[in-house]
């Protein structure tokens, strides 16, 4: 199922189903349970009344006192049944069973054997088929059984004592008589109880049904309240385009929960506007330092098909249009180096090198120039530091930083490159004694065409993209860069990671 609202609709109403179905079979188990329970208290609390209320006489049992029947129910058929097993009294509500002090003989058994059954009471055998004995004295058996096309029916049989103390005729003997057992048998039908019990069934199963419309209903109509805010979201970002960056989702509209992802959208936004702008200001820079040396070109040769010139004429325009190609060349180079570094189509050839040879063998690319004002380089890096990096990369970023340094330092200034092993990584600074930059332009001197002094720039020959070729390879690396600076001083940090 490839729709939310459908996945949380079901889920929804598969923990209702779960949830009711549990407490349906416990209310119907626990009433079950409880039911039978009254039925077996009723039976059990007959059989003691019977055991308390019989009366013997000249060595047999009497019927009971009507003020005994009269408290029976009426649903409990009684028997009750001597040692032997002989029928000795039965009772119940149904005129056709009311035979009081029946005298109906059954098959003898001897004690301790299963009661044998009687056309009037045949629910014996069937209860007790597969006994091997009747209770104790004084104790009870109960058993369910379930004749043929009828109803269940709940069967209690006690085994009473007639002690010698409740018999008259053992008054005066010396010799007390053994108790005697009697079995009384108590027999109930549970269809009263089946009936409550299905009644239950039928009302909690037409519950149920309810209960999963209302749900799925229910689950549909909440999963679409709870993804509203997701398709107030999606009509927002559907209005964002190239155009209009400017949209933002409004945070105080959406619950706690959405917050995060609301935030994360919005910021999401703000990289996004960013990024087009740094494109839109890359665009506009770039056509700028590619137009300006194509005029030089265009202007002088121009000029020079105007009128025929002399050779020495010819021989400086021909300087100026090498200049600004020169310049041209220059500025997409760094282009296609930024833009591969960015797409990461440049891989790293790490390996372990020395920083002090690679910063050495920038500065030995850079001595001439820097001879021309005065500039002094120290190179304070250990000799025995060792980095693992792409050394070639990494003479690309001393160059550049460097040359920056010699571009913007005072003269008869200096340069200082040093490094150590901090439990960040190593820390590489390079320090110049220029002329600083100014604080509100640190956070862009690592953006693309950014110059901090564009007519020092112009002379160099910078197009503003050193700073961001010398960022992306030390990110490449999985290192960082920083700037610190003041008139004076100024000085760039590279952390780079340990081998």
């Amino acid at each position: 199922m490839k729709s939310l609202r459908g996945k949380l609709t079901v889920w929804f109403t598969a923990l209702l189903v779960i949830v009711f179905g549990t407490f349906s079979l416990y209310l119907y188990y626990s009433r079950r349970t409880a039911i039978f329970e009254k039925v077996d208290a009723d039976l059990r609390l007959t059989a003691l009344n019977i055991a308390g209320n019989i009366k013997k006489e000249e060595g047999r049992l009497f019927p009971l006192a009507p003020e005994v029947l009269e408290s029976i129910d009426p649903a409990i058929t009684l028997r009750i049944y001597d040692s032997g097993g002989q029928e000795i009294y039965r009772w119940s509500e149904s005129p056709k069973s009311s035979l009081p002090n029946s005298k109906t003989i059954v098959k003898r058994s001897v004690p301790g054997k299963p009661l044998p059954s009687t056309v009037d009471f045949n629910l014996i055998s069937l209860f007790f088929s597969g006994r091997s004995s009747l209770p104790a004295a004084h104790h009870y058996l109960l058993e369910t059984g379930k004749p043929k096309g009828e109803h269940s029916r709940r069967l209690l049989i006690y085994a009473a004592a007639i002690s010698q103390e409740e018999d008259e005729e053992n008054e005066g003997k010396s010799t007390p008589a053994p108790a005697q057992i009697f079995y009384i048998v108590c027999l109930k039908s549970t269809e009263a109880a089946e009936e409550e019990l299905e009644a239950l069934a039928r009302l909690l199963f037409g519950s149920g049904l309810l209960i999963v419309a209302l749900a799925a209903g229910g689950g549909f109509f909440l999963s679409g309240r709870a993804l509203r805010p997701v398709r107030k979201i999606t009509e927002t970002l559907e209005n964002i385009s190239a155009s209009n960056l400017r949209a933002r989702i409004p945070s105080e509209l959406y619950d706690r929960e959405l917050l995060p992802l609301v935030n994360q959208l919005n910021a999401a936004l703000e990289r996004l506007e960013q990024a087009f702008e740094r494109e839109r200001r890359f665009t506009a820079d770039a056509s700028h330092e590619l137009r300006t040396p194509l005029s030089v070109i265009i202007n002088t040769l121009e000029v020079l098909i105007r009128r025929p010139r002399s050779v020495q004429e010819y021989h400086e325009a021909i300087k100026i249009v090498l200049k600004a190609s020169s310049s041209m060349q220059i500025v997409l180079e760094d282009l296609l180096t930024l833009a591969r570094l960015e797409a990461g189509k440049l891989s790293l050839q790490l390996k372990s090198s020395s920083l002090y040879n690679v910063a050495n063998e920038a500065w030995d690319l850079l001595t001439p120039e820097a001879r021309k004002h005065h500039i002094h380089f120290y190179n304070e890096i250990p000799p025995q530091l060792v980095a693992s990096v792409d050394s070639d990369k990494m003479k690309r970023v001393f160059l550049n930083l460097l040359k920056n340094a010699i571009s913007y330092n005072r003269p008869e200034g200096e340069i200082r490159t040093t490094a150590a092993i901090e439990a960040d990584g190593i820390i590489l600074e390079i320090a110049d004694t220029g002329i600083g930059i100014p604080a509100e332009q640190l956070p862009h001197i690592f953006e693309r065409f950014f110059r901090v002094d564009s007519s020092r720039s112009d002379q160099s020959g910078g197009a503003g993209l050193g700073l961001a070729i010398v960022k992306t390879i030390i990110e490449l690396h999985g290192g960082k860069i920083s700037v610190t600076s003041q008139p004076g001083k100024t000085v760039f940090r590279l952390i780079l990671p340990l081998i």
